[in-house]
């Protein structure tokens, strides 16, 4: 796998964001040998076509200390060899304005380095700014969103004499909501490909913004050069989107074992329950946090429940379409959870009592502190009929046109909702659309107890960004793993193309044998179904061999998504080749590691040893709950670190009670009584809070947060803030190590030995700042 290409899918937006700079270590491991390798690629800007990134040819790159260079070939590639260690990296050449940053050499893998690099200027800059990217802009937008603007026909423009000016409509300037008393200052557009100087710019509130643009160069002489749009942003209403769910209810942190009644179609057997979920988007409010005020707020196992959207008010009106064609209103029959009217709650159900076609109709109110908004009515349209024109009686039919045949003792129809409208009963003609194929966990959840323990996982979480919180390019990157479709997608595309799963780009040609662009198509429905159960398993592809039909085998199936995260990264000890740990020149990593199975990740967090149960009969441990601890009852977790729900509160102290995962450990510790094996998690523990404490003393006692709008990097690696006075990036790259042990959260059981060595040699590195 070439870990750097998924890597600069994954971390261009932080990357481009800061500077135009891409450092970061992929695995092409060099075992213990203390040389380096440092390749990259060198763009520049094509004022011809802004939205090419030529290779910048002829481009001098020189590393110092050490002088080490390279000269960059037709392409703009570069490759150097040079001792491991952190450098000033320079870049020069005849027609380009030089450029300097800092760039880390790995001992361990090939270190990447890309930046793009300016035309030097010929004289005086001339400013142009206009709305839009590929596509120009007009007419308003809605606030809190991002919207495009592009100097990419600007002149002579030197990156050092890049300013912005902006002013709300009483003339006041705009400022970084994230620093104080700094005017706010544009950054480069996230997207892959896109032009150094294309910009967004997010109105913070409703109102007419001026953005003026700013430039200046060696051969300005005092003046300046400016150019400005004016964009009026407004506060739009929300996007009603009602759906029928597999109910009752969403899933829940404390799951009462219930196997589900309904299988989420539209097309239901007269007397059945319809659930119904009330659900909608904002483009003012497009991210959970935004939308669902408390609602991502963790409990003592860090589950949230996003999906409960508290942020928006819910109309609901049911009308039954009778045989004159005349609509009834049946609104009053609408029931929520505790048996009262459902009209405005944001899961109601209703029972189908006679054959027809019910309308539901949904209104969501968006609440907005500048003025509350509601949408247009949406509706939905459920089908009822009696059980003989419902369901296929003989789903033979089913093979006369599909391949895939139903598991033995299994109905298509469980997972597919009734047949009888798709192939056509009673003389009716079929309709293909009248067939549901959906990706909802709580569907198995009609039949398997195992449901319930997914619940309890953090797999069953709310959604973790909202549709139109990340650029369209990049959520297609994102739907490899937060959504089921589009893993099952890359999945396949994988073993079509041979190619690892990392490597897959939901990208298409632009014509027959032309470029590759991205595919949309692939894009998830704006409300798509979060991880479930067909993320990991294929109902088709259940057999002997194969009895829970997973995708990949158990080995592969965590490692596809889970491949960078932090506890994968610290397991196989790749964290330093990913770019998730920083390995010290001159010191020898050890890459052995026991936990390391083939089973991996299912071998301790699915063990089914420990069968204890709570008080509604679902696993506390273990199995789909992939829990490795159960808080007993005080609800508080002990062990170690920040406490999920309070990190402001440690672990320590509430063990007395807990029930531990450790039957399957004690195959080869038969003398481990907890996780603390003979004191190393303490140890671990301990080094990565005196690491804390000294980073701390060197940033005025406080440590860096996370980059503002990079909610991806609090998962992912990187996108925190830079110390305050940190030339050679020894705060850094202790810091990355500090983050690494902090968010794997097993305190040393995942890898012992290396976590302990990058622990070390952080504080080695931050103690020789006080010889």
């Amino acid at each position: 796998m070439t870990v750097k290409a998924k890597s600069f899918l994954r971390l261009t937006a932080i990357l481009l964001a800061v500077g135009f700079v891409a450092v970061f270590a992929y695995a092409q491991s060099a075992g213990t040998n203390q040389g380096g390798v440092l390749v990259g690629e060198i763009t520049t800007i094509n004022p011809q076509a802004p939205f090419s990134l030529p290779g910048a040819a002829g481009v001098t790159v020189t590393l110092e200390p050490g002088g080490y260079q390279a000269v960059t070939n037709a392409k703009g590639v570069f490759r150097i060899e040079a001792p491991p260690g952190v450098y000033t990296i320079r870049l020069e050449g005849p027609d380009y304005e030089p450029f300097e940053s800092q760039v880390t050499v790995s001992a361990t893998a090939e270190s990447s380095f890309s930046a793009s690099i300016f035309p030097a200027p010929k004289g005086k800059p001339v400013a142009s700014l206009t709305r839009g990217g590929r596509t120009p802009e007009t007419g308003p937008v809605p606030y809190n969103t991002s919207t495009g603007l592009d100097a990419s026909a600007s002149k002579n423009v030197s990156r050092y004499g890049i300013r912005w000016e902006i002013r709300d409509e009483q003339g006041n300037l705009v400022y970084n909501p994230y620093i104080p008393n700094e005017p706010l200052q544009l950054e480069p557009s996230p997207i892959p490909g896109s032009s150094p100087l294309s910009f967004n710019f997010t109105p913070p509130a409703p109102g007419r913004y001026t953005v003026k643009l700013i430039l200046e160069n060696e051969f300005s002489a005092g003046e300046v050069s400016t150019a400005e749009v004016t964009i009026e942003a407004i506060n739009v209403a929300p996007e009603a989107k009602p759906a029928v769910i597999a109910g009752p209810y969403p899933p829940t942190k404390e799951p009462t074992g219930q196997l589900k009644i309904s299988s989420g179609a539209t097309t239901v057997v007269v007397g059945e329950k319809v659930f119904l979920a009330a659900r909608a988007l904002d483009r003012n409010f497009h991210s959970p946090e935004l939308y669902n005020p408390d609602g991502r707020r963790p409990d003592a196992y860090g589950k949230n429940d996003d999906w409960y959207q508290r942020q928006f008010g819910w109309t609901w009106q049911l009308g039954y379409i009778g045989a004159d064609g005349t609509v009834h209103d049946l609104t009053s029959q609408l029931q929520d959870s505790d048996g009262g009217s459902g009209i405005t709650a944001q899961y109601p159900w209703f029972v189908a009592e006679q054959e027809g076609t019910y309308v539901a109709v949904l209104i969501a109110e968006d609440r907005d502190p500048h003025g509350s908004l509601a949408s247009e009515p949406t509706t939905l349209k459920i089908t009822a009929l009696p059980r003989e024109k419902a369901i296929v009686s003989d789903e033979a039919t089913c093979l006369s046109c599909h391949q895939e045949r139903a598991v033995a003792g299994m109905s298509c129809q469980s997972c597919h909702g009734p047949g009888g409208p798709h192939v056509g009963i009673d003389g009716r003609p079929g309709e293909l659309a009248n067939i549901m194929v959906s990706y909802e966990a709580a569907q198995c959840g009609q039949c398997h107890g195992e449901y319930a323990e997914w619940e309890k996982s953090r797999h069953a979480d709310g959604y973790a960004f909202g549709y139109y919180e990340i650029a369209q390019p990049l959520l297609l990157n994102c739907a490899k793993c937060h959504y089921p479709q589009g893993f099952a997608d890359a999945v396949n595309m994988a073993k079509e193309s041979q190619k690892s799963f990392g490597d897959v780009e939901f990208k298409k040609p632009m014509y027959p044998n032309g470029p590759l662009f991205f595919d949309f198509s692939k894009l998830p429905e704006p409300l798509g179904k979060g991880i479930s159960c067909q993320t990991c398993h294929n109902p088709h592809q259940i057999s002997r061999e194969n009895e829970a039909g997973l995708r990949l085998a158990k080995a592969e199936l965590c490692g596809t998504c889970h491949e960078e995260k932090w506890q994968n990264a610290l397991l196989e000890g790749t964290a330093g080749e990913l770019g998730s740990a920083y390995e010290y020149p001159g010191k020898t990593y050890s890459r052995t590691n026991p936990h390391n199975t083939e089973e991996k990740c299912v071998l301790c967090h699915m063990s089914t040893v420990v069968t204890e149960v709570d008080a509604n009969g679902i696993r506390k441990l273990g199995g789909h709950t992939m829990r490795m601890r159960d808080a007993g009852p005080d609800g508080k977790l002990g062990g170690f670190g920040p406490a999920p729900d309070n990190p402001n509160a440690v672990r320590e102290g509430h063990e007395a009670d807990d029930l531990l995962n450790t039957a399957v450990c004690l195959s080869c510790h038969a003398d481990l009584s907890d996780f603390n094996y003979r004191g190393k998690q303490a140890e671990i523990y301990a080094l990565w809070q005196e690491l804390g404490t000294l980073l701390k003393k060197y940033n005025n006692g406080i440590l860096p947060g996370y980059k503002p709008g990079d909610k991806c990097a609090t998962c992912h690696r990187g996108g925190t803030l830079p110390f305050d006075n940190d030339p050679h990036l020894v705060l850094e790259n202790a810091y990355t190590n500090y983050k690494l042990v902090m968010n794997d959260r097993s305190w040393g059981i995942h890898n012992y030995e290396y976590t302990l060595q990058l622990l070390q040699d952080s504080l080695e590195s931050l103690k020789a700042l006080e010889r």
